[in-house]
């Protein structure tokens, strides 16, 4: 019989997919899946990638061909775009449908060839703002490889034990991430009881409709499992901006962003982020940072390269930045850090809500059977420490002046 592996074994496997030569696999994997290639099978709403190299940095893995900038800017980044390699497509603007613009417009290259960091330098040298139409993912690149989720050894929350004397009752927290899936488990009428389930929102658990889960299948499940953890009386919005390998462009994030806070959240939950090109801010979501209203409190995964780079859109000083601790209690070595950090709390081993389904021997070589009406499991990241801040941040939503939150 097997020996039944305990926590920390289960940890010690999770973060090892931190280690940059596991997370280059990951990318090289995720690449090969999703090129604008003729073989990629065409999936609607499936976002393609390409890998921008970058001299003694790691590869940026970005939108194929995607260049933004902001809409003022538009009509100058045309011509100095054209003047450098004709054949740009654009500006288109972004829409996100909302009554609130985001201000942001999007140019296509003429070939993936095209797109280089040079035409960043180009733009920026002249004064604009601009970058790639960088992927957002839920982890350090994607949560993959031996970072999945697994059955927790311990014993599980009780949702009647929770008490709902300081919950964040009545505050609206956003979670912006891979959606919701409740299917074939009770959570609907428990632990994620009351929180909005839509075809807008929905986590598909398989992008291929294969029998198995998707990498970032659960992701945002779990997340709002966590939110409700913390403050069970909150009121919970789930938004899909992510895909359910955690994969999501840039604009898709700012969107959600914008989508959120005119639904009159209070708090906005990000498990998800990027590096950038010479650590830059994202313009997109600089852009959605700045158009919702100063209330609101965002709260963002730190990342998990165990670097002190800027990680966006944590490292905005609009946004609390969350880093991990490990089982201990200790600073994790694979969590982000720095200056720009604001808040740490554990981020190995946390347990919450799952999805129902089989996970991939694809993607685990011992894959977990999660085919029952209460998956709980039990994964690691600093995508995990956000939502415990967000939950407790509900608290002083309720007592203090909104000016001492941002």
């Amino acid at each position: 019989m097997a020996t039944k592996r305990s926590d920390s074994d289960i940890i010690a496997q999770q973060v090892a997919s931190f280690e940059p030569a596991a997370q280059a696999s990951i990318i090289d994997a995720m690449l090969a899946d999703r090129s604008p290639a003729p073989s990629t099978p065409q999936i609607p709403e499936r976002t393609l990638l390409q890998r921008i190299e970058v001299e003694d940095e790691v590869p940026l893995v970005v939108t194929p061909s995607r260049v933004l900038v902001r809409s003022e800017h538009a009509d100058r980044a045309a011509q100095l775009l054209n003047a450098h390699a004709p054949g740009w497509s654009g500006p288109t603007p972004v829409e996100c449908g909302g009554d609130v613009p985001l201000g942001i417009a999007r140019f296509s290259a003429p070939s993936t060839a095209t797109l280089t960091t040079e035409v960043l330098d180009l733009l920026w040298d002249a004064g604009i703002e601009a970058n790639f139409s960088y992927i957002t993912p839920s982890g350090p690149f994607v949560k993959g490889g031996e970072n999945t989720p697994e059955h927790p050894t311990g014993t599980v929350p009780d949702w009647q034990s929770r008490s709902t004397a300081e919950s964040g009752m009545g505050v609206r927290i956003a979670v912006i991430d891979t959606g919701i899936n409740c299917d074939k488990t009770t959570w609907g009428r428990a632990w994620l009881r009351g929180i909005a389930r839509t075809t807008k929102n929905r986590d598909e658990l398989n992008t291929l409709g294969g029998a198995t889960l998707d990498a970032g299948a659960g992701h945002g499940t779990f997340v709002a499992g966590i939110v409700r953890q913390v403050a069970p009386d909150s009121v919970v919005s789930v938004y899909r901006a992510l895909d359910s390998e955690g994969i999501g462009t840039e604009e898709s994030v700012a969107c959600a962003i914008l989508q959120a806070a005119a639904d009159g959240a209070d708090i906005i939950n990000l498990s998800l982020g990027t590096e950038t090109y010479k650590d830059r801010p994202p313009v997109a979501i600089e852009a959605a940072l700045e158009a919702i209203p100063d209330h609101v409190v965002v709260v963002a995964a730190a990342g998990n390269q165990g670097s002190e780079r800027p990680y966006w859109p944590a490292a905005f000083k609009r946004v609390i930045a969350v880093a991990a601790l490990d089982e201990r209690g200790a600073p994790a070595p694979w969590s982000n850090r720095g200056p720009w950090v604001n808040m740490s709390t554990r981020g190995a081993g946390v347990v919450s809500t799952f999805v129902h389904g089989l996970e991939s021997t694809a993607r685990d070589p011992k894959p977990e059977d999660f085919r029952s009406t209460r998956p709980w499991a039990m994964w690691s990241g600093t995508s995990f420490a956000a939502p415990q801040i967000a939950g407790p941040v509900s608290y002083t939503h309720l007592t203090l002046p909104t000016s001492d939150l941002v």
